[in-house]
């Protein structure tokens, strides 16, 4: 499609809110990138309604354009600093028609971890390699955050789709594979939860290998990144603060939910099982 000046195409756009929410795959100055334009996701209605929600009860960035761009902009650059492999922000020249709301990424080619890890093609003992990368990096990433007492090093919206896995370019180890964490438009932003926000995000992401993974390599594979991870400690809580839920005061709702709702071999109750499993069986 053509927008704003710009020949494009469509990623991923917003059907809800005012139309002007989407990602286009684009091309400046004969560089490949990837725009973000940001609108409303809903009425501005419901948009001012969650947008209190979030930063009242959840503890959560607010909802509004400007607020996920500014959100989304600011993260990206503090990952950055402290060296976590995020899309590199570009500073080349756009039209003047493009709006002011809006992000130029670099243009990354490769495949979501989430296809990575269904796939059946791929061997077991790659996807664990993958995951025992992965486990190391938000080791250090977490201490990061608690040392920096910095929530926005904690993904509010963790999983497997929001990596991606780019192909080494040419040699040595600097043009190694890449595992690319994207998606900052919302941000966690209470500091004095860090410890439980950290769980909820390793937490988010278990539940991702289990809807992805084929059944019978769960067990392995969560096994593998709870092994890998640095802190055995971090993970022992891990389902203490998933039963409590991200809103404390509400646990009890949130464990007659777990009850109800996550029951089957994909679902959190699940996932919390091999998790426990694989902490008996993690080596002191």
């Amino acid at each position: 499609m053509t927008l704003h000046g710009l020949d494009g195409e469509v990623l991923a756009r917003s059907a809800r809110g005012d139309g002007r929410h989407l990602v286009l795959k684009v091309a400046i100055a004969g560089t490949p990138a990837v725009l973000k334009l940001y609108g409303r996701k809903r009425d501005w209605l419901r948009d001012a309604l969650r947008g209190i929600g979030q930063r009242w009860f959840v503890g959560k960035t607010g909802m509004s354009p400007t607020a996920r761009c500014t959100t989304e902009r600011e993260t990206l650059a503090l990952w950055r600093s402290h060296g976590f492999d995020v899309p590199a922000a570009l500073d080349l020249p756009l039209p003047a028609a493009v709006p002011s709301l809006r992000l130029l990424l670099e243009c990354l080619e490769g495949e979501l971890l989430h296809r990575s890890i269904a796939r059946r093609d791929v061997p077991l003992a790659e996807k664990i390699a993958l995951l025992e990368r992965l486990a190391a990096d938000w080791g250090r990433r977490h201490v990061v955050a608690q040392r920096e007492r910095e929530p926005r090093l904690i993904q509010a919206h963790a999983m497997l789709g929001h990596v991606f896995r780019v192909p080494a370019a040419g040699d040595g180890a600097a043009a190694a594979e890449r595992l690319v964490t994207f998606d900052f438009e919302v941000a966690w932003a209470r500091r004095s939860a860090l410890p439980r926000l950290i769980s909820l995000e390793i937490a988010q992401l278990l539940e991702s290998v289990a809807a992805w993974g084929p059944l019978e390599q769960l067990p392995a594979l969560i096994a593998a990144f709870v092994n890998a991870y640095p802190d055995r400690a971090v993970v022992e809580r891990l389902a203490v603060d998933v039963r409590r839920g991200p809103l404390p005061l509400f646990a009890w709702i949130n464990g007659i939910a777990l009850q109800l709702r996550e029951r089957g071999p994909r679902r959190k109750r699940a996932v919390l099982r091999h998790v426990e499993t694989a902490l008996k069986e993690r080596p002191e």
